[in-house]
């Protein structure tokens, strides 16, 4: 059976942009997935966490990815989503996004937002 784990709105105080007052006061980033997973459906029957993926590990991981400085939001994302597709063999596909608030652009912008995907 396949389930999704939907994430729609993690936010984390980090430290990433190309210049240097992003990398050293840090920005808010919010970091959205959707993770289709394969269960086993004998261990979701037992409500078994075996069954599937615990999503606070997949909220951990983020947290310790988002911790390591990147220059490019592409950068980050793609780090991302190879930790965590690395990290739980049962997703087997992964939509990513995440985004910057107000980033430091000249003119009011909410957020810019970056999003990839993973499959196995």
């Amino acid at each position: 059976m396949k389930s999704q784990i939907v994430l729609p709105s993690l936010r984390i105080h980090a430290r990433h942009g190309v210049f240097e007052q992003e990398r050293s006061v840090g920005s808010w980033f919010r970091v959205s997935l959707v993770a289709t997973v394969e269960c086993d459906d004998r261990l979701i029957e037992a409500d078994s966490l075996e069954g599937t993926v615990d999503y606070g590990l997949i909220v951990g991981c983020i947290r310790d990815c988002m911790k390591t400085p990147s220059r490019l939001l592409e950068h980050l994302v793609l780090s991302t989503g190879r930790c965590l597709m690395a990290r739980f063999p049962s997703i087997a596909h992964l939509e990513l996004s995440i985004a910057k608030e107000n980033p430091p652009l000249g003119c009011q912008c909410g957020e810019i937002v970056v999003k990839m995907a993973f499959s196995r």
